[in-house]
């Protein structure tokens, strides 16, 4: 039996930040399409979060560019999930802002059923519920949060 899980949708977060490698986060967030994939690759060193997860998109060229991270609590809850060899495939959903805003990316992440291990299935869906409403009260409460996860805010 196969198990099912709801698709999670939620944002891109630290899309306003500078990369580690000097790189706008938002010359990125201006480029990606609704559909477009996106990678979603662990950073378990990372020096702020060891729950960290990097949302990569790959430019025309190839090359793989970082618009931001999973947000904190739903990384929390994915991280160890993908240590243990859970896939996630994850796509853009919709674009917001841009002009003289901000763009936004928000994004939808699906679980390869049969990559998650039974014992871990039955919470698994109210921990993520519970993640992401701990990300919205985190998002609106502090939105500097993203300088924690490497990144350098553009003014």
């Amino acid at each position: 039996m196969s198990l099912e899980f709801p698709t999670i949708q939620t944002r891109v977060a630290g899309v306003s930040f500078e990369n580690r490698d000097g790189s706008l986060r938002q010359t990125y967030v201006r480029q990606v399409k609704k559909g477009d994939g996106l990678t979603l690759r662990r950073e378990p060193d990372n020096p702020f979060d060891p729950h960290a997860m990097a949302v990569d998109w790959t430019d025309a060229e190839g090359q793989p560019r970082q618009l931001g991270y999973v947000p904190r609590a739903l990384a929390f809850v994915l991280a160890p999930l993908v240590d243990m060899g859970v896939k996630l495939q994850a796509q853009v959903a919709r674009k917001g802002g841009g002009g003289l805003r901000l763009a936004g990316v928000k994004m939808t992440i699906d679980l390869e059923p049969d990559t998650v291990p039974p014992a871990q299935a039955s919470g698994l869906e109210p921990a993520i519920t519970q993640a992401l409403e701990a990300d919205r009260l985190e998002a609106f409460m502090d939105p500097g949060l993203a300088p924690s996860l490497g990144g350098h805010r553009v003014s």
